[in-house]
């Protein structure tokens, strides 16, 4: 039989407390590491669940990128297909003419210009072009001599209106009507009736006087050839003229009739939204001579003897009495100048202000004013006046001008039956 020893039961006690501790140290550790392991794979999942989501947005960027250079380059191939298009084109001849000719190198750059126009050419300067008028045809040259532009019209147009921005060709008592704008013809029509005149605005707005079932009628249109205003008047009302004011907001409208062997002239402005007459003046016993608007909006009348100044709202602002009932009227920007029995020249302001009053000797044929000097057209000079009168210089020119245009360099650009002539003040 053994015998227990008291001596050893410490010693198990202590080492049995030792084992204990392991284990419990042992536990502990595999709790952190269990912990531990649960923790990277909560931050591996998470991670995972990060990194997906941030793929799938650089995929997304990856794609609107690819997309939006795709887009951009297909952009600029349209745009420079549009503009290499632009640049054969007529319209878009404005940088190379600007390239080409400009006020500076004038002198250097001008040419003559050749056409073959005939006696019923008219002349007027288009985009700071000559454009040359007649018989159906219309041709623009740029100041170096090289023809910009040339068009047959569908029907024979012996006249023309022109604004900045748009030229219309027609020729009275025919139907045919065309509208250009940037040397391309825009609008070609064929009234009902036979026109008797015309007037474009720099908006695009245009206005056309035809007759039709024995009454005059007057037709505006909108830029997209929408009509906008209509009028009619009676056949003994005959329109001697039309004019739109800049923006093409208001309408111009001059008429004469004749009772008992006596003229009478009658002046109407309309308002072509609200179509409202906001201006009507009548001149009995004397004949129309000129109308139309100032840059500044405002408006003027001239009948035999007698001018008109109207505010841009149509109130009176001054009426002119002038000494000679017979002469013809030139309007520049905001002046207008007027020649009383062809040999006495007189310059107003919008507002109605004499600017100048002054004879000359030659008989007068055109007035030009530009930057408060007035030139004088006769049949073999050119004389140019300050505004006090005082004669500063005379250009010797041959016979036969048909017109005369100044330049921005103040040269003068004379117009013959076939040709021009540069001349320099």
């Amino acid at each position: 039989m053994n015998e227990i020893r008291p001596s050893s039961l410490p010693q198990n006690r202590e080492v049995s407390q030792v084992s204990g501790r392991r284990k419990t140290r042992k536990k502990i550790f595999l709790q952190k590491k269990k912990r531990k392991a649960d923790l990277e794979a909560e931050f591996r999942e998470k991670f995972s669940e990060n990194r997906m989501y941030y793929e799938k947005l650089a995929d997304k960027y990856h794609v609107f990128r690819s997309l939006t250079a795709f887009l951009l380059a297909i952009w600029m191939v349209c745009g420079a297909v549009f503009a290499y298009s632009m640049i054969l084109n007529d319209g878009f001849r404005y940088v190379h003419k600007v390239l080409k000719i400009n006020p500076a190198n004038l002198d250097a750059r001008y040419h003559t210009i050749s056409y073959a126009a005939g006696n019923g050419a008219s002349f007027a300067f288009y985009k700071d072009d000559l454009a040359v008028i007649g018989e159906g045809k219309l041709a623009v040259y740029d100041l170096s001599g090289d023809l910009r532009f040339h068009a047959q019209a569908k029907h024979s147009s012996k006249a023309f209106a022109v604004s900045d921005k748009y030229l219309a060709l027609y020729s009275p008592g025919e139907k045919g009507f065309s509208l250009y704008n940037s040397f391309s013809c825009v609008y070609e029509h064929s009234f009902p009736g036979a026109i008797r005149t015309a007037a474009v605005s720099d908006s695009g707005k245009f206005a056309v006087c035809f007759k039709e079932n024995e009454k005059n009628t007057i037709e505006v249109y909108h830029k997209n050839f929408k009509k906008a205003f209509s009028l009619s008047l009676p056949a003994e009302n005959i329109i001697y003229s039309l004019a739109l004011s800049p923006n093409g907001d208001k309408l111009a409208v001059t008429t004469i009739s004749m009772k008992g062997g006596i003229y009478g002239s009658e002046f109407t402005v309309y308002d072509v939204s609200s179509k409202k007459m906001i201006v009507k003046e009548k001149a009995d016993g004397k004949k129309p001579i000129a109308a139309s608007f100032f840059d500044n909006g405002r408006i003027f009348f001239a009948a035999e003897g007698i001018l008109f100044f109207y505010q841009a709202n149509g109130k009176n602002a001054e009426t002119v009495t002038l000494p000679s009932s017979s002469y013809a009227v030139f309007r520049d920007g905001n002046e207008i100048s007027l020649l009383c029995d062809s040999s006495h020249v007189y310059g107003y302001s919008s507002k109605g202000a004499l600017l100048t009053d002054f004879p000359v000797k030659e008989r007068i044929f055109d007035v030009k004013v530009r930057d408060g000097r007035y030139y004088i057209l006769s049949d073999r000079t050119v004389e140019v006046y300050e505004k006090d009168g005082v004669r500063i210089k005379t250009c010797e020119i041959r016979s036969g001008a048909k017109d005369f245009f100044v330049l921005d360099d103040r040269s003068l650009l004379i117009c013959y039956i076939s040709e021009t002539k540069r001349i320099l003040p």
